[in-house]
């Protein structure tokens, strides 16, 4: 089953998706950092990165593209409430809150069967 790596400041946002995506069988892991997710995407290469918009020291699109940069096999889906500058989203995908769970799930269903065609 793919793996999931949820770049998420909040806990309880990120135990949410985490628990949401583990019973349709991904693996998941999460950092409530960019540093903390560079260093997993290194050491455990995900199939898909979704970041919050907002992290504690970092903007969730920068860190997208960052991943882009480094490693361009691996999907990304930016979580938002608003409007960020339209140029931060090549290839990530974007899903707006509010959201509801199976919403969620079924975005990041998409976005990874699309990374396989």
């Amino acid at each position: 089953m793919p793996r999931v790596l949820i770049v998420q400041g909040d806990p309880a946002v990120s135990a949410l998706m985490r628990h949401a995506l583990e019973r349709e069988g991904f693996e998941v892991d999460s950092a409530r950092t960019a540093e903390q997710a560079m260093d997993q995407l290194v050491t455990d290469r995900p199939d898909l990165v979704v970041c919050d918009v907002q992290l504690p020291e970092a903007r969730g699109d920068v860190l997208l593209g960052a991943v882009g940069e480094q490693f361009p096999d691996v999907a990304r889906l930016l979580v938002t409430t608003g409007p960020t500058p339209k140029s931060s989203f090549g290839g990530i995908t974007v899903l707006r809150k509010p959201w509801d769970i199976i919403h969620f799930v079924d975005t990041v269903c998409s976005v990874l069967r699309k990374r396989a065609s």
